[in-house]
C-alpha cells in the first residue's frame, strides 16, 4: 500500500489563513527576498499554469476594481512582468516555483445575469388592472361629488381643478399607441397633486394609481414644469409699477406700514444630498437643502421668487445674487418713485422689509439690533416685524397645503427646483383674495421673530430707517396700540 503524500509545507507563513488578516500583516508575512509587483491580468490564466481557487502553498491579496473583484494568489518567490508582445505574463523566479492565479468574477457575472434576465411580464398584472382599479378609476369620481373631501385630497376645489385642467391639458395629452393607451391629462394632474399634497414616494403612488414607478416619475416632472409655465404669467407675473403700488396699499391697510413693497425672506427646502456635492447644500440648520427666496404681499401671496441657491449660502448672499436682488433692488426700474409718507411732506423711497439676516439698503429695511434700544427703536422694530411676518405666514401656509415641502425630497435637484416653483404658483392660484386673516393688533415677541446677527448698514439705508422711526412717533404715523405692545404705556 502506497504511503499517503505528505502535507505541503508552508514555509515562512503563519498558520492563520492570510485572507483573514489585515493587509499590513499580509505584507509582513511575505517571504524575504520575494519581489512582488501588482499588475493587471487578462481573464485567462497561462496555459501551462495550474488554475486553482485554493492554492495550498500560496499567499493571496485582493485587488479591487471599479466593477469587479479579482482574487490573485502569488506563489512564494514569483515575479510578475510583461512579455515582448505586451501581454501580461507570469515569469517564474530562480526557485522554479510557479505562480497560481485565480479570478473570481462574481460581481461581473451577477451584473451580466441581471442585464440579460428576461422580463417575466410585459405589463405586470397589477398594472393591467389600471383601467378598472386604482384611485383614479374608483375614488376620483366619488370625490367630485363631495367638495370638502375633494379639496382635502387635491388641495384645490373642484372648480379650481377643472379650470386648471383646461389651462394645461393641451400640454399633458399624449397619443395612444398600438402597444398601450396613454394616461389621460386628468389622471396626470391628479397624480401630481397627490404627490405634492402628501410627499409620498413614487412606489406608494404606484400601488395607489396602478401606474409604473418610472411613469409616475416622468408624470410628476413634466406636469410641474407645465404648471409653472402656464400659471406663472397668470398668478405671479413680472411685477410692474402698478403691481408694487397695489402691494404697498395692502401693507398700509393690513399692517399699518406705508410704502412697503413686500416682505423678503428665505426658506430651506430639505433635499437628499446630491451626488458629488460635498457641503454645498449643507446649511446651518444641519441638513441638506436648496433655498427658496421670496417676496410676499399682505395677502400672503408671492410677488416674486428665486429658487435653487445652495443651502450653505446665507440669505444675504442669496438675495444679492438672485433675480430679486439684481432686477428689483439694484436696478429698481419698476419701483415707484419716492413719495412723501401719508401726512408728511418729505419724499421717502418705497422699501421692502426683512429680518437682520439681510443688509440695510436704500430699498430694504431691517430691524435695529437688540442692544441699547430706546422706546422709539423698539416701536419701529415691533411694527416692522409685525408686517414682515406675512412672508413667514406665506411659507407656513404653503408648506401645510403642499406637504412635499416638509419632507426630504429624494429627487434630482433640477426636479426639486421645478417642484418648488410649481408649489409657489399653485399657492397663489388657490389662495383666496382676502386679507382679513392678517395681523389684528397681535403682539410680537421680538426675541423670536428677529434674527439679531449684525451686519454693517449703508448710510442711505440708516437715514431712511431713522426717517421711519420719526414718522412712527409722529401723530401722522403713530397707532394707538403701539406703546402697549412694547411695554411702555
Amino acid at each position: 500500500m502506497a504511503p499517503s503524500p505528505a502535507a505541503p509545507a508552508t514555509v515562512g507563513y503563519n498558520c492563520t489563513p492570510s485572507h483573514h488578516l489585515p493587509y499590513a500583516e499580509q505584507r509582513q508575512m511575505e517571504p524575504a527576498g520575494a519581489a512582488v509587483t501588482t499588475q493587471t491580468f487578462s481573464p485567462q490564466p497561462p496555459t501551462n499554469t495550474p488554475y486553482t481557487t485554493t492554492p495550498p502553498d500560496s499567499h493571496f491579496r485582493i485587488a479591487r476594481g471599479s466593477k469587479r473583484m479579482d482574487r490573485c494568489w502569488y506563489a512564494e518567490g514569483a515575479t510578475l512582468g510583461d512579455n515582448a508582445e505586451g501581454d501580461n505574463d507570469v515569469r517564474a523566479s530562480n526557485t522554479g516555483k510557479h505562480m497560481f492565479k485565480g479570478v473570481t468574477d462574481s460581481v461581473t457575472d451577477s451584473h451580466t445575469n441581471r442585464s440579460r434576465r428576461h422580463r417575466q411580464y410585459w405589463v405586470h398584472p397589477i398594472l393591467q388592472a389600471h383601467d378598472h382599479a386604482g384611485v383614479f378609476n374608483n375614488l376620483y369620481h366619488d370625490l367630485q361629488r363631495y367638495e370638502e373631501k375633494f379639496q382635502a385630497f387635491c388641495r384645490l376645489s373642484v372648480a379650481q381643478f377643472d379650470n386648471l385642467l383646461q389651462i394645461i391639458a393641451v400640454d399633458l395629452i399624449f397619443q395612444d399607441t398600438q402597444m398601450r393607451k396613454a394616461i389621460s391629462a386628468e389622471e396626470r394632474l391628479l397624480i401630481t397633486f397627490r404627490f405634492l399634497a402628501t410627499g409620498e414616494s413614487y412606489a406608494s403612488l404606484h400601488f395607489q394609481f396602478r401606474v409604473g414607478v418610472t411613469t409616475i416619475s416622468g408624470i410628476v416632472r413634466c406636469t410641474c414644469v407645465v404648471i409653472w409655465q402656464k400659471l406663472q404669467p397668470r398668478v405671479m407675473p413680472s411685477p410692474t409699477e402698478e403691481t408694487w403700488r397695489q402691494v404697498a396699499a395692502g401693507f398700509q391697510t393690513v399692517a399699518n406700514f406705508p410704502h412697503c413693497l413686500g416682505a423678503v425672506d428665505g426658506k430651506h427646502v430639505r433635499v437628499q444630498q446630491p451626488p458629488h456635492s460635498g457641503s454645498r447644500y449643507y446649511n446651518y440648520k444641519i441638513f441638506f437643502s436648496v433655498v427658496l427666496m421670496a417676496v410676499a404681499d399682505a395677502n400672503c401671496k408671492f410677488v416674486a421668487i428665486d429658487v435653487g441657491a445652495y443651502g450653505s449660502t446665507g440669505d444675504s448672499r442669496v438675495l444679492q445674487t438672485s433675480q430679486i436682488g439684481l432686477q428689483i433692488l439694484r436696478a429698481g426700474d419698476t419701483l415707484p418713485e419716492a413719495e412723501p409718507l401719508p401726512g408728511s411732506t418729505d419724499p421717502v423711497p418705497f422699501v421692502m422689509i426683512s429680518d437682520e439676516a439681510f443688509p440695510l439698503l436704500q430699498n430694504l429695511l431691517r430691524p435695529y439690533p437688540r442692544r441699547e434700544l430706546d422706546t422709539r427703536k423698539r416701536i419701529f422694530d415691533f411694527r416692522l416685524s409685525r408686517a414682515r411676518r406675512v412672508v413667514e405666514c406665506t411659507f407656513g401656509i404653503m408648506s401645510s397645503q403642499w406637504c412635499v415641502l416638509g419632507t426630504t425630497i429624494k429627487l434630482d435637484v433640477r426636479t426639486v427646483d421645478n417642484i418648488i416653483k410649481a408649489c409657489c404658483v399653485l399657492h397663489n392660484y388657490a389662495r383666496p383674495e382676502r386679507t382679513d386673516e392678517i395681523i389684528e393688533n397681535q403682539q410680537a415677541n421680538l426675541d423670536n421673530v428677529v434674527n439679531w446677527d449684525f451686519q454693517s448698514p449703508s448710510n442711505l439705508g440708516v437715514a431712511i430707517r431713522d426717517h421711519y422711526v420719526d414718522y412712527f412717533m409722529s401723530p401722522e404715523g403713530a397707532v394707538p396700540w403701539q406703546y402697549a405692545c412694547v411695554g411702555d404705556e
